[in-house]
């Protein structure tokens, strides 16, 4: 009985380590097309998101389904929201994020963060 309860002690502790252990860095997810057209590769920089949920939101960028923000101030207050709380900032050198959680304006607080490269 006390091996099976010091077994059964060391597992749990195993899972819970396991569990808190953060995921790595980035992890690619490959190419999508894009609603408007071309292809982006996507690439997941935060979060436990599944490559299919990083691929849906890339999918989305520059679609009508956004809602733009910022556009009479400066630059750097761009961004665009669209469904289930993504922001995603202004295309510069041919990629850009998309970010969940967070601050609106921040990238760095965000709980999930997907790159998006336009592939050429």
């Amino acid at each position: 009985m006390r091996l099976r309860l010091t077994t059964v002690a060391v597992l749990t502790a195993t899972a819970a380590a396991i569990s808190a252990t953060p995921a790595a860095a980035e992890r690619s997810c490959g190419t999508t097309h894009l609603l408007q057209g071309g292809s982006a590769r996507v690439t997941i920089a935060r979060g436990a998101l599944s490559c299919s949920a990083a691929r849906g939101i890339v999918k989305l960028y520059g679609s009508s389904r956004g809602t733009p923000h910022g556009l009479n101030g400066p630059r750097s207050g761009f961004y665009t929201t669209y469904p289930a709380g993504w922001r995603c900032g202004p295309l510069e050198q041919g990629g850009s994020a998309c970010w969940r959680g967070g601050s609106v304006s921040s990238v760095n607080k965000a709980r999930d963060v997907v790159w998006l490269e336009l592939v050429f």
